[in-house]
């Protein structure tokens, strides 16, 4: 998945961050969206192909959805709202030489859409490949960073990638940011799009032959990235077949002869092997115009509904007993109380509260609660509020000074 070799070109950019403090720090702290949650982007196939791996090991009924579930919970739990993107019917046919059934949905994905839906959280259909347009909305300002484990979201103009370990056990994630690559791997998108059509990727297995992408991260400090890159973006597509003629010559010129001094050596033998189609133009425009929401003039996705929530408790318990088999209450009670009430109360704390002036830095985390406390005395939702709290007091989520 995505281009080979990236990641070690990609090193000096990369940093680990922890969790709960990127979303207190995004979140809280910058609250972009006036809701204090730190919106992240999903792809659901990337989750579903990673949740089945997982299954393997693992027993109980739906074993791979349940893993998504518990991802979803954790999420929330952090005041992290997932934006959740799917595939959508202009993807393109083949991909990692996969042949690819854009009409025919996997049978997980429904099952998601209805855990989602039931937690609060958005999820829509992409025009084609989710990672694109998960890479626009962070581009937008839509959402703050895109989960996942592809550097892909760089090359379709994306500006922050995550790196998670959404497991119980870890709280660590790594981040991506285009301004790090920019300033300390001194790449863009130009030069990454160059790279992988240089050394291959999803859309071309081949790319130049016998060109990996240690080479072609040498090239795409030559220049040829940049012109490339303006070209595919402004050309119509018959003079961007007599530009690449040209192209064609100079990349050949500069690994006869390395010019520039990018490479510290030269390869005659790459330089004689540029086929005279190269680049496909149909790969390149893949990357340089995927097809999103705000293709042919649109205006991106509906965002109306992307907000705060509170999680639809009675209904996700007829899910995940029609899902996981938890029909008794000494099996989705537990269950619950350790997954889901750290999300639902985190949910209850986020909603707007009623007090004289602003809650600002005198309100301490436990007067906090003696807030919510007070809220949900007057709505008789006390019991709910204890077992949450029994719940948090297990996870070590409550300060030593406790309200209760």
């Amino acid at each position: 998945m995505g281009v080979p070799g990236l990641s070690e070109i990609l090193e000096p950019a990369r940093h680990e961050e922890n969790l709960t403090k990127f979303a207190l720090t995004e979140g809280f702290q910058l609250n972009p969206h006036g809701d204090n949650m730190v919106r992240v982007g999903v792809d659901v196939s990337v989750w579903i192909c990673q949740a089945q791996a997982a299954a393997h090991s693992q027993a109980g009924e739906n074993p791979g959805l349940r893993t998504i579930f518990y991802r979803i919970c954790r999420l929330l739990a952090n005041s992290i709202l997932p934006i959740f993107v799917e595939d959508g019917p202009g993807r393109p046919r083949v991909k990692r030489g996969v042949n690819i059934k854009a009409d025919k949905l996997h049978w997980m994905e429904h099952y998601v859409e209805d855990f989602a839906q039931e937690a609060g959280c958005p999820i829509y259909r992409a025009p084609a490949e989710a990672e694109a347009e998960l890479a626009q909305l962070t581009a937008h300002g839509l959402i703050e960073a895109v989960l996942t484990t592809d550097f892909d979201v760089f090359l379709f103009g994306g500006t922050c990638m995550i790196n998670p370990n959404v497991k119980a056990d870890s709280d660590n994630i790594i981040c991506y940011n285009s301004t790090d690559i920019q300033d300390l791997a001194s790449l863009n998108c130009a030069k990454l799009i160059f790279i992988v059509i240089l050394s291959s990727g999803d859309y071309d297995q081949i790319g130049l032959p016998g060109c990996g992408s240690k080479i072609a991260y040498q090239l795409a400090q030559g220049g040829l990235d940049d012109s490339l890159f303006e070209a595919a973006n402004k050309l119509t597509r018959h003079k961007l077949q007599d530009f690449l003629d040209d192209w064609r010559k100079k990349l050949a010129n500069e690994l006869l002869y390395d010019p520039h001094g990018v490479m510290g050596m030269k390869h005659p033998a790459l330089a004689h092997n540029i086929p005279s189609d190269f680049p496909k133009l149909d790969v390149l425009r893949l990357y340089t115009h995927p097809l999103t929401s705000w293709s042919d003039y649109g205006n991106g996705p509906d965002t109306t509904s992307w907000g705060l929530h509170q999680l639809n408790l009675a209904n996700l318990a007829v899910l995940c007993e029609k899902s996981f088999s938890w029909g008794s209450a000494g099996v989705i009670i537990p269950r619950f109380c350790m997954n889901v009430w750290p999300a639902a109360v985190m949910r209850m704390l986020l909603n707007p509260i009623d007090t004289p002036g602003s809650v600002d830095s005198r309100l301490t985390h436990s007067s906090l609660f003696h807030i919510a406390w007070e809220r949900l005395v007057q709505v008789g939702q006390i019991p709910v509020l204890l077992c949450l709290a029994s719940a948090l007091r297990q996870q070590h989520w409550l300060s030593s000074t406790r309200p209760f």
